[in-house]
């Protein structure tokens, strides 16, 4: 019964490795769950899998891996974000390996991998029914599953990697546009070029080169690599951003080759110059009344898209937001 109540979490982190065993021969995969009982979901949390990962495939493979194309979706907390592309920068020397990484775009990831987690569910959850195992952490979640594909990661083994990769990553700096790209690689010691396209869906991205390292942590000026001449360079201007917070009310323009857009639009949370926002629909004529849609519409902009932060609305007994005055939005 102390076992059916038992309150302790855990964390299954699944990952599928697609890879070939001989240049042209046929694509063979791995299954993989991780196990820890780390309830952070960071980017260390993800370093440590990886490397966990990493070190089981190449044990098992006859070759050197020479490079990892990564691909998730675009989560700010675990892979979109400054320290993770500062990482990819360290790849060969921390892996053995060169890295790119890829970000599928919003509602698009899902795939063979959304299964793993819910397989080795499953498969404790018959070891217990069965009376076979007593399940109270995650050790114990870990030696129940064990005849599936899974590692143990300790919240310990997590930690000590935080301790080695906090000077790293305080040496980075933040890439303005993070949640707009979708693709990333590195191009020296210093620097990422980064795409709104992935180069394995739409052929050849323009690509911008990124200085992530902060001028102060290093003695010699930044070299950047030069991009081939078929993947012509962008530049990201430099703008002045509004400082909008979690719980703003906030205009937002999306603008596309055919029309300029603008949206209302609360921030639930930012990341460095990143804002993850909810947008409403206006119920009126007049643009005053606004609701929040049943089926929840969030997306990642850059703060470059923020027009302005409106005032806080009032909301009224049926969860509708209203304005003093009109919102000019286009919708």
């Amino acid at each position: 019964m102390s076992a059916h109540w038992c309150a302790e979490q855990i964390t299954i982190f699944t990952v599928i490795v697609f890879y070939r065993p001989e240049v042209g021969s046929e694509l063979q995969h791995e299954s993989y769950g991780i196990v820890s009982d780390e309830m952070h979901h960071d980017i260390c949390s993800v370093y440590t899998f990886n490397r966990h990962i990493l070190q089981h495939v190449q044990h098992k493979l006859p070759w050197t891996i020479q490079h990892v194309h990564y691909w998730s979706d675009g989560a700010g907390s675990q892979f979109q974000n400054r320290y993770n592309f500062t990482n990819l920068l360290y790849h060969q020397s921390d892996f053995g390996c060169t890295a790119d990484w890829n970000f599928f775009a919003t509602s698009h990831g899902k795939g063979p991998v959304d299964g793993i987690g819910g397989e080795v569910k499953r498969s404790v959850r018959r070891a217990i029914l069965k009376g076979t195992v007593v399940v109270n952490d995650a050790v114990e979640f870990y030696h129940a599953a064990e005849r599936l594909n899974v590692l143990f990661v300790s919240q310990g083994v997590i930690k000590e990697a935080a301790a080695q990769l906090v000077e790293r990553w305080n040496n980075s700096k933040t890439l303005p546009g993070t949640h707009s790209f979708h693709y990333a690689k590195p191009v020296s010691t210093e620097a990422v070029a980064c795409g709104r396209n992935s180069p394995f869906t739409t052929g050849q991205p323009a690509l911008a080169i990124h200085s992530i390292v902060k001028e102060s942590a290093t003695t010699s000026a930044h070299v950047i690599a030069p991009i081939p001449a078929d993947r012509p360079a962008t530049c990201t201007p430099t703008c002045t951003c509004i400082d909008a917070v979690p719980g703003n009310f906030v205009m937002v323009k999306y603008d596309t080759k055919k029309s300029k857009n603008v949206f209302l639009g609360q921030v639930v949370a930012r990341d460095e110059a990143d804002l993850e926002i909810t947008l409403l629909r206006s119920k009126d004529s007049d643009h005053k009344i606004f609701v929040f849609p049943a089926n929840e519409d969030k997306a990642w902009i850059d703060d470059q898209q923020v027009q302005e932060i409106v005032d806080t609305p009032k909301m009224d007994s049926r969860g509708r937001y209203i304005f003093n005055h009109g919102i000019a939005v286009t919708e």
